[in-house]
């Protein structure tokens, strides 16, 4: 009888170890699910600023994984479409990897690169805001609440630019998307300033986008 208890005692601790051991294992699976979904989300947003800019630019994205396998994204594709899905199969375990993106620079780059340093410096907006304030010509920085603008030298500088976090916790790329009069939406008079003595109006009554602060020279009449 007592061998009979045993056993049973033996079977009962065996099969409540295997259940411990299979709920040990699922919360383990479970939590590795998380950190690596976690892991995928935040890497995605750090890198979101860069396809933003290249998109904008019209460049082509070079994409590794850590097989060495490389490809490209075309700069005609929904870029950020293809970057999220791609997430989404590290998310889903499809892929053992997150994709590395690097800018390809084109006959283009250092042309924008130029025009947005011109134009971060020597545009001003001003104008009457809501509530009837008059807003005194200002530059972008200083309308936005960026930090002062410092040029940048390449393309390496303009992305860490455009990565750069203001105090709201926005992307500079996403605060420069369209910009109006003081940082809002309403729009102001908005001229360049050519060093000459004197200034050029761009529009009396607009907003601008950083698409055309990085296209557009403004120090000439051909925009």
């Amino acid at each position: 009888m007592g061998v009979y208890k045993n056993r049973r005692l033996n079977i009962f601790i065996l099969v409540f170890s295997l259940v411990i051991l299979v709920i040990f294992i699922l919360l383990y699976f479970e939590y590795s699910a998380e950190k690596r979904e976690e892991r995928a989300m935040r890497y995605y947003y750090e890198i979101i600023p860069v396809i933003k800019l290249s998109h904008i630019l019209g460049t082509d994205i070079e994409c590794n994984d850590e097989k060495g396998n490389k490809w490209i994204i075309k700069a005609d594709g929904n870029m950020e479409n293809i970057v999220y899905e791609y997430t989404l199969d590290y998310i889903h375990g499809k892929t053992s990897s997150l994709v590395r993106y690097r800018i390809i620079e084109n006959k283009n780059t250092n042309r924008y690169i130029k025009n947005f340093n011109a134009n971060m410096r020597d545009i001003r907006i001003s104008g009457i805001d809501g509530v009837g304030n008059t807003i005194y010509p200002k530059t972008i920085s200083e309308g936005e609440r960026l930090d002062s603008f410092t040029e940048c030298k390449d393309l390496n500088d303009l992305i860490e630019y455009m990565k750069k976090i203001n105090k709201d916790g926005g992307y500079y790329i996403d605060e420069l998307d369209t910009i109006g009069l003081d940082g809002s939406s309403f729009e102001g008079k908005i001229t360049y300033d050519t060093g000459k003595g004197y200034e050029k109006v761009i529009t009396e009554y607009g907003s601008i986008t950083l698409n055309q602060l990085l296209k557009n020279d403004y120090s000439t009449d051909d925009y």
